[in-house]
């Protein structure tokens, strides 16, 4: 005789995993997809569904930055390896002998925070892939540390006339410095205008 299906458990499992992806229940996760196509899909996820996106995201950074598995750096962050292969599955290879490896580059979006020579303020701007989000990353980073006194002159010129999302970004000190002085460097700002 076979075992009777416990629909309950079953429920409530399916409930816990899609609270731990950032939903309120399993009927709302059903609502959305894992494959975010832009910022404004992005947008309209739940804000606690786009943090757990961002916190698989850090994972699968920093396992394929230390070539290690997933698994250890989701166990060391607190986050179910669920919650990684959901948001991320894309970037993750097959799992064998219960070890997942991320893949060397994904295709995953991004948002990235950048300074671009022909705004005024920082920008949040759609990254499609990895490689190109760490580039973009790097490039913010000497950008800001600039602004806050901690990188030199020959830093930003070793980022002039880059590009990210297809615009030069800015690497002009005076520029920098006056962005800064006139509107501050209001990053969680940008990041709302560009969800909509």
């Amino acid at each position: 005789m076979s075992r009777q299906r416990d629909y309950k458990a079953e429920y409530r499992r399916r409930q816990q995993r899609a609270r731990s992806r950032g939903f309120s229940g399993y009927a709302q996760q059903r609502k959305f997809s894992p494959k975010i196509l832009s910022a404004k899909g992005l947008g309209r996820l739940p804000e606690s569904a786009r943090a757990a996106r961002s916190d698989a995201l850090r994972v699968v950074r920093k396992a394929r930055t230390g070539r290690v598995p997933v698994e250890r750096v989701a166990r060391e962050n607190q986050l179910p390896v669920d919650v990684v292969r959901w948001w991320a599955g894309d970037a993750l290879e097959p799992t064998h002998s219960g070890r997942t490896f991320a893949r060397p580059g994904d295709r995953l979006l991004r948002l990235q925070p950048i300074f671009l020579a022909d705004d005024d303020g920082v920008r949040f701007v759609e990254i499609r892939g990895s490689n190109a989000a760490s580039r973009a990353q790097h490039i913010f980073d000497v950008q800001y540390r600039f602004i806050e006194g901690e990188a030199s002159v020959e830093e930003l010129e070793g980022i002039a006339g880059q590009r990210v999302a297809g615009r030069v970004v800015e690497s002009d000190p005076d520029r920098l410095e006056a962005i800064a002085d006139a509107h501050g460097v209001d990053i969680p700002e940008a990041y709302r205008e560009i969800l909509g």
